[in-house]
């Protein structure tokens, strides 16, 4: 019988990539020197993993969150216009640019990545599946009924997605930004998207209020002390 440690890498690697989460691939290096011997002959695995885990339409958001926190917080008025313009600019106009740098980042930025995309996803799940309850409510109370099981198609889900990931980079770009920027914030990040996806944002941003404040009464209830 043939021990896996005397398969070939390539078979190794064939099998690395067939993991369903990138979450698992550091356990997987870790167990054994040739699962991490034949990591290393094989480029681009990491990358392959994240790609299946995240749709390519927001693969680019994902970079482009990434890329908004790692540069300088400390900066003039022109070096914070100058990084972050260029980096909408990127993501609005060449998408496929920033999509394009996945395979060079270092493994810890792709786990940053995907821990992002997962609670991405869990908010999304969730905010659906709140929406939905409140439309069955509804339908309650005027005789109509609506499932209660949220099945969204991949072009909602993208939808979700996409705006919670907006928040996410307005809020990684913006936080703590110069004063003067928020004279332009609109210019620069709102006036890129029709209405009706600014509207969407609006309602993330009701979403994550609802769960900051949900949080926030349960630490209160159980007198548990903020920040000790």
């Amino acid at each position: 019988m043939v021990l896996i440690t005397q398969l070939p890498c390539e078979i190794i690697a064939e099998i690395l990539l067939n993991l369903d989460h990138l979450r698992f691939l550091p356990p997987a290096l870790l167990a054994c020197r040739h699962f991490y011997a034949s990591y290393k002959e094989s480029h681009g695995i990491a990358a392959s993993i994240l790609r299946r885990q995240i749709a390519p339409g927001l693969l680019p958001y994902a970079v482009a969150v990434l890329e908004a926190s790692r540069l300088p917080r400390r900066f003039t008025f022109s070096t914070f216009t100058n990084s972050f313009r260029s980096l909408l600019d990127e993501l609005y106009d060449r998408p496929a640019r920033l999509a394009d740098r996945l395979p060079v980042l270092p493994m810890n930025l792709m786990r940053k990545m995907s821990r992002t995309h997962d609670v991405i996803h869990a908010f999304a799940i969730d905010f659906a599946t709140r929406a939905l309850d409140g439309i069955s409510a509804r339908a309650e109370k005027t005789g109509n009924s609506a499932s209660g099981e949220v099945a969204l198609s991949p072009s909602e889900y993208f939808r979700f997605c996409r705006a919670l990931y907006r928040v996410e980079l307005f809020y990684t770009m913006f936080w703590d930004g110069p004063p003067a920027v928020s004279i332009n914030k609109a210019n620069w990040f709102f006036f890129r998207h029709p209405p009706w996806e600014n509207e969407q944002i609006g309602c993330i941003h009701v979403y994550l209020q609802t769960r900051l404040v949900e949080a926030s009464r349960d630490v209160v209830e159980h007198d548990v002390l903020f920040g000790l």
